[in-house]
């Protein structure tokens, strides 16, 4: 069962508050959040609740990500998304933050269950969801995602086995040095398969 982690709550200093002054950029309405949930902060992201500034007082969740994140979750909720007939969290709005290595996404606030990858009915749901985004006609956003082609993972696959390989030669345990070793073994049989992956 997974471990639920209360938010921390702010309720002075929310005008003042970033993901606030992202919202105001970004949103016409000047209306305040009642409070600020802070549901997620480290360096590369940071995720609000701000409640009673959504449609109808609801809350918005506001997302502080790395700005080449946020530019390609930006085209997903407002191009791809909506073009798919699956139900997906309502988009309210985009702007960079400040520090323009950074960029604020707004979207509706998902409320009910959490989800559960130790739940059947739960992992069913995001499989059917999964699969109609991938069989999903993507040409008219390929020049503004980033490219997932074979192409790309056959070059991770070659950083994979470098990465492994390097480390391979440092100082370890004989069972480390064996287990690297299948590693880097199965990453070559990968490589020499690479023309049946792409042909399947």
């Amino acid at each position: 069962m997974s471990r639920l982690i209360m938010p921390s709550v702010l309720t002075e200093g929310l005008q003042e508050h970033a993901a606030f002054q992202a919202w105001r950029r970004a949103q016409v309405d000047d209306v305040a959040p009642d409070r600020i949930e802070v549901l997620q902060g480290n360096k590369k992201a940071a995720v609000y609740r701000l409640t009673g500034i959504g449609p109808a007082g609801a809350a918005i969740i506001a997302k502080r990500t790395r700005s080449v994140t946020g530019r390609v979750e930006r085209v997903i909720y407002e191009e791809v998304l909506p073009r798919i007939p699956v139900p997906s969290l309502g988009f309210h709005g985009y702007v960079r933050d400040p520090n323009e290595e950074f960029s604020w996404l707004f979207l509706e606030d998902a409320r009910g269950e959490p989800y559960s990858r130790l739940n059947d009915a739960h992992r069913v749901l995001a499989g059917q969801w999964l699969g109609e985004v991938h069989l999903a006609p993507c040409a008219d956003f390929r020049e503004k995602l980033p490219d997932r082609s074979l192409g790309h993972y056959r070059h991770f696959l070659q950083d994979c086995r470098a990465g492994l390989e390097l480390v391979s030669r440092s100082a370890l345990a004989a069972g480390d040095t064996m287990l690297l070793g299948s590693f880097i073994s199965f990453c070559d049989q990968l490589e020499l398969r690479w023309r049946q992956i792409e042909a399947a």
